[in-house]
């Protein structure tokens, strides 16, 4: 399913994408970070919040996300990428 969504237009998909990110497989991971990284997003400071707020409970409950360990950096790269948009 995931893999047919890097045909389809996700521009107001990015907090779905993470939770997909966030919590998938290896394999949801991949194609959720594929698409991450090739389109396009609109989105709200919330949305970049709700993003953030989500990744810091990962930190802290990483039993959430198989194997955490092993994709916490790449997980993180997303995550810092969109959230650098906020405000200081």
């Amino acid at each position: 399913m995931v893999y047919a969504l890097e045909k389809l237009d996700c521009s107001q998909k990015l907090g779905a994408l993470f939770d997909l990110l966030f919590y998938g497989s290896y394999e949801v991971r991949m194609y959720a970070g594929t698409i991450l990284d090739e389109q396009i997003f609109e989105f709200s400071e919330t949305d970049l919040h709700t993003i953030q707020r989500k990744w810091d409970d990962l930190q802290r409950h990483p039993e959430k996300c198989p194997d955490f360990d092993a994709c916490k950096e790449d997980i993180r790269h997303f995550v810092e990428g969109f959230t650098s948009y906020l405000a200081d």
